[in-house]
């Protein structure tokens, strides 16, 4: 009975089903045709034209998504973007009479044939062979790939941090002259800048399209040449070197303000240097080693340099004559300072050999005033009190030299 059943059940199923339609299911059309027009395909290596004599099109166009990083030091910057290729394939193709359903199929792009493109200025680019292109009914083939490279890019650094950049790369293919694989630009009509991603440094602001031939031991390759065009964000380096150098060269001004008593002088136009250089040191590090094309700024920085080493210089010697103790004085000095000084209130002598008569005077007449104790002590005092007065005076004379360098070198700076 549970036999009887059993098949009593299962009458009514295999009625209603063939025998056999619960194991396969019909292929659709896409799928004979895919099998079909892969089936002969054939080597992948050849050009998929029938007739050799004739040229291929391939047609291309570049989207430049984000520019990773651009290495001044190195001259190279990294683009990732996708690159839209289109070409015709002789071998793909179907009659959409007896396949009206299929307008075109998704195939593996390692079972056909496609260009082989390289950039010039990225040797070690290839193009990776993975990925599906859409293929039509008329043999048309749409690939969109997702690509990362590092070109050489000739940087030009003079107007750093506002500087601009121009990066050529030219597409082409390796093998095939002009004759066999003609090269050429997608006419698209879109805005480049909507598929760019900023990354806070570089903005996008051009991103150019050309053909043109290239000539190699006598044959004739077909290049697609694309110009991007990068501008520098140059808020970042404004706030962290071009306002402190400013900064900088202000206190190198002001530093001769500061009064020789304070001692300080010399350290602070030390400190100047020291901050000076390490700017320098700050930009040389990201720029290229070049001779040529070299930013701007580091030719500021140069002079700024050697005028503060000039200002330390000029605050020794006015330290050193502003503490001179010495009652000789030249005669240059003193003529200098009497030509520059301001009439004052203060005792000076009219002449320099006033001022040594009286300075050093005759030792004869000295030893008298104070070995002749008969008079008293009152004409010990006198000479005395002179002599003090002219050792004062030739100080004087010392301090007046020395601001006077020291205002001279600010005139000078401040003019610079």
């Amino acid at each position: 009975m549970g036999v009887v059943s059993m098949w009593i059940f299962l009458l009514p199923w295999l009625l209603l089903y063939p025998q056999g339609a619960y194991l396969t299911r019909p292929k659709g059309d896409h799928k004979i045709v895919a099998e079909q027009i892969l089936k002969d395909y054939g080597a992948t290596y050849c050009r998929p034209v029938y007739d050799l004599n004739s040229t291929m099109k391939v047609e291309m166009f570049l989207y430049v998504h984000h520019v990773l990083e651009l290495n001044e030091r190195q001259q190279t910057v990294t683009v990732a973007g996708y690159l839209d290729l289109r070409w015709h394939d002789e071998y793909l193709r179907w009659n959409t009479t007896e396949y009206p359903t299929v307008k075109g199929i998704h195939v593996p792009i390692s079972d056909i044939w496609y260009p082989d493109i390289k950039i010039d200025q990225s040797p070690s680019f290839e193009i990776p062979r993975k990925g599906r292109a859409w293929v039509r009914n008329s043999g048309e083939i749409y690939w969109t790939i997702s690509v990362t490279f590092t070109i050489s890019c000739q940087i030009d650094a003079r107007f750093f941090p506002f500087d601009t950049q121009q990066c050529k790369l030219t597409f082409g293919p390796v093998a095939y002259t002009i004759d066999e694989v003609f090269v050429d630009i997608l006419p698209y009509e879109t805005n480049v800048k909507e598929t760019y991603l900023n990354n806070g440094v570089w903005d996008l602001v051009n991103v150019s399209y050309d053909t043109n031939n290239e000539s190699i031991a006598g044959y004739i390759y077909g290049q697609v040449t694309v110009n991007i065009t990068l501008v520098r964000r140059p808020l970042f380096h404004v706030i962290t070197v071009i306002i402190p150098c400013i900064l900088l060269s202000m206190v190198n001004v002001f530093s001769f303000i500061l009064p020789t008593e304070s001692g300080e002088k010399v350290s602070v136009s030390i400190t100047n240097v020291v901050a000076l250089v390490l700017f320098q040191q700050v930009i040389a590090t990201t720029m290229p080693p070049v001779s040529e094309k070299s930013p701007l700024i580091s030719y500021y920085f140069t002079p700024m340099i050697f005028t503060s080493c000039l200002s330390v210089v000029s605050g020794v010697v006015v330290a050193y004559f502003h503490h001179q103790q010495s009652s000789d004085v030249p005669n240059w000095a003193y003529q200098l300072v009497k030509r520059c000084q301001k009439p004052s209130n203060n005792t000076r002598p009219g002449t320099r050999a006033e001022f040594v008569n009286r300075t050093s005077g005759d030792t004869s007449e000295k030893t008298v005033a104070f070995g002749d104790m008969s008079d008293g002590g009152q004409d010990v005092e006198e000479n005395s009190k002179s002599f003090d007065e002219e050792i004062n005076n030739a100080r004087l004379i010392w301090k007046d030299l020395a601001k006077l360098i020291n205002r001279v070198c600010h005139i000078d700076m401040s003019l610079y």
